[in-house]
């Protein structure tokens, strides 16, 4: 029995859920699960906490090393892409890096980092599989930077291969080039109040979300035009005591999602003939 899940990832198809348990049900320790969206039993994948699945579904990520180091603590990161079926576990090493989240871009050929250098601020990097080609995408701050108390309180950098999506300097969400020299480009028709989710699978759309709300709503945006078009409003049917969404995902089709939310019950008792 699980009772305190955190959710990680929604593969790209919908069809699985990357979920972390560390409650009272876990012991000790996190431990790592891969569920199937049609109610089958979870599988569990071994300890500690992931970060992102593969696009394919055949990997999941996970980094060590803290993302709070100090200067003269500094111990840097390492990643290990571990499978979720039969195989051997990649580990590779970021001695000048601390990560906080890593991904896959959709061609599974290269990751995507959401990290800091030694004494600098966060940005987005891209590297390699095997841990060659460290670049930045994104001038230092520049990181998803959605509020704790919105649906994603997580530092995912969302791409389609050719751009990442994050908050820009003024906080709208801006399109930066992986590889071109492209300038940067803000998201039409968005003020500084939304976060992307994924890119549509047609390649002309953006998943986005409001900071804030309830029910969180999800919106698909046309790149070109701005043209915003509601796709979900994510809620639980039992809306009693909900009070934080704080991760939530969209498959690349926009059918399916996925979402952790946390609800707080009370019990209120009355008392009488009290003198």
């Amino acid at each position: 029995m699980f009772d305190r899940t955190a959710l990680l990832d929604l593969s790209a198809d919908g069809r699985h859920v990357l979920l972390s348990e560390w409650g009272s049900a876990a012991g000790r320790v996190s431990w790592t699960y891969l569920r199937a969206t049609d109610g089958s039993d979870p599988v569990r994948l071994g300890q500690g906490d992931p970060l992102s699945l593969s696009p394919d579904g055949r990997w999941f990520a996970q980094s060590s090393g803290s993302m709070l180091q100090r200067s003269d603590s500094w111990e840097g990161s390492r990643l290990r892409l571990v499978p979720t079926g039969a195989g051997e576990p990649r580990e590779l090493a970021f001695p000048d890096l601390a990560i906080h989240w890593a991904g896959w871009l959709p061609d599974g050929r290269r990751l995507i980092l959401t990290a800091r250098e030694r004494a600098r601020p966060m940005r987005v990097f891209v590297v390699g599989l095997d841990g060659r080609g460290l670049r930045a995408i994104t001038p230092e701050g520049v990181f998803p930077q959605a509020d704790s108390d919105a649906i994603l309180g997580w530092t995912v950098a969302v791409s389609d291969g050719r751009r990442v999506a994050v908050e820009g300097p003024q906080g709208a969400v801006t399109l930066y080039p992986v590889d071109a020299s492209d300038e940067p480009r803000e998201v039409p028709g968005l003020a500084p109040a939304f976060h992307a989710v994924r890119f549509g699978v047609d390649g002309r759309s953006l998943f986005v979300v409001a900071h804030r709300g309830t029910p969180t709503r999800v919106y698909r945006v046309d790149l070109a035009t701005g043209r915003r078009t509601l796709a979900h409003d994510l809620m639980p049917a039992d809306a009693a005591g909900v009070t934080t969404f704080t991760n939530g995902f969209v498959s690349a089709d926009g059918r399916a999602y996925a979402y952790e939310y946390r609800q707080v019950l009370g019990n209120l008792y009355l008392a009488e003939g009290l003198r």
